[in-house]
C-alpha cells in the first residue's frame, strides 16, 4: 500500500444553454449594495400605420401632424373642388349648345323673289300669318315667311302709265316734214336746220367745218319708225350713224356706217318707237362741213 494522497473530487457543472457567465462578475446581488430605484416606463401612444424604421417610432408611436401637413390637405381639397366645378360648367354649356341646335327649325318656305303688286293675290290658308298684339293663340314660328299664292306672274300693260303708245305710219309719209329741228352748228343763217325738213330740195342745212356734227328732228309724239332718208349735198358724211330717243335725253343707236357714198342714202330699220331721230357725222368727205338737202323720217 502506497503512501499517496487521494485525487480530490472534480466538480461537475450542469449543462446550461446560453452564454457562459462571466467569471469576473458576481453571480447575484451583493448583499448590502445600493440599487437605483426603478424608473416608470413612458406611456405609449397608439397610432395607425405601418411600423417605422429601426431605431425610430414603431407601429404604436407617430409624431403629431404639423402645420405643413394641414396646408397640403387644404390645397388638395381646393384643387379637387375646382376641377369638379369646371366639369359641371362644361356639362351645362354642352347641354345649352345641344338645345340651341336642336331647337331652331329653319323655315322650309323660300324667300319671295317678286316684290310687285300683291293686291289681287289670294293668301295661302296653310301658312300661318304673323301674330298681332292681343290675339289669342301662339305666335307664328320664327323664320316662317307668309307667301301669298299666285296663279301666275302679274300682267302689266305694254306701255307704262302716262306714256302713249307708238303710232304706226302705214302710209309711209314723211314724219319730219315741217317739224322742229336742231343742230350742233350751222355754216350761216341761210343753212339753218329747218331747211333740211321744209320739203324744198333747193334749200339745205350745212354745219361748221369740223367733226363731229349732228342734226335732230322732233316728231311730236312716239311713232314706229321704219325708214330714214338722207339726201346729201356734195359735202356728205363717210362715217355717220342714226339714233332714236323717246325723251330727247336717252339715245339708242339703230344704224351706223363707215362707207358713206353720199347722194340719196335710204336706210331701212326694224319698227322702232321714237319721237326724236338724230343723224351724227364723225368723218367728212371734203374739207367743208356736213350738208343735207333733206332729212326724212318715215
Amino acid at each position: 500500500m502506497t503512501n499517496e494522497d487521494p485525487e480530490p473530487p472534480r466538480l461537475v457543472r450542469p449543462y446550461v444553454t446560453g452564454p457562459a457567465p462571466d467569471p469576473l462578475e458576481p453571480a447575484g446581488p451583493v448583499p448590502g449594495a445600493h440599487r437605483p430605484p426603478p424608473q416608470p416606463a413612458a406611456p405609449r401612444r397608439r397610432t395607425a400605420g405601418r411600423p417605422g424604421p429601426a431605431g425610430g417610432p414603431g407601429a404604436d408611436e407617430r409624431p403629431p401632424a404639423g402645420p405643413g401637413r394641414r396646408r397640403a390637405v387644404v390645397i388638395a381639397l381646393t384643387a379637387a373642388v375646382t376641377v369638379i366645378a369646371a366639369l359641371v360648367a362644361v356639362a351645362v354649356l354642352t347641354g345649352r349648345d345641344r338645345t340651341d341646335r336642336t331647337g331652331a327649325v329653319p323655315s322650309a318656305l323660300p324667300a319671295p323673289q317678286d316684290t310687285g303688286d300683291l293686291s289681287g293675290a289670294t293668301p295661302d290658308p296653310s301658312v300661318p300669318g304673323p301674330a298681332t298684339p292681343g290675339s289669342s293663340g301662339a305666335a307664328a314660328t320664327s323664320g316662317a315667311t307668309r307667301t301669298p299664292s299666285r296663279t301666275g306672274p302679274a300682267k302689266r300693260s305694254a306701255s307704262t302709265a302716262g306714256t302713249p303708245e307708238a303710232a304706226a305710219n302705214p302710209g309711209g309719209t314723211d314724219l319730219a316734214l315741217g317739224r322742229p329741228a336742231t343742230a350742233s352748228s350751222v355754216e350761216g343763217e341761210a343753212y339753218a336746220p329747218r331747211f333740211a325738213v321744209d320739203g324744198d330740195l333747193g334749200t339745205r342745212w350745212s354745219s361748221a367745218f369740223s367733226d363731229p356734227q349732228w342734226i335732230s328732228v322732233d316728231l311730236g309724239r312716239l311713232w314706229l319708225v321704219t325708214r330714214v332718208v338722207l339726201r346729201w349735198e356734195v359735202a356728205y358724211g363717210v362715217e355717220c350713224d342714226l339714233a332714236v330717243s323717246a325723251d330727247g335725253t336717252t339715245w339708242r343707236t339703230v344704224w351706223r356706217t363707215g362707207e358713206g357714198a353720199g347722194g340719196v342714202q335710204d336706210v331701212r330699220i326694224a319698227a322702232t318707237p321714237a319721237r326724236f331721230v338724230r343723224m351724227t357725222g364723225t368723218r367728212r368727205v371734203t374739207q367743208y362741213g356736213y350738208s343735207l338737202f333733206a332729212f326724212e323720217v318715215r
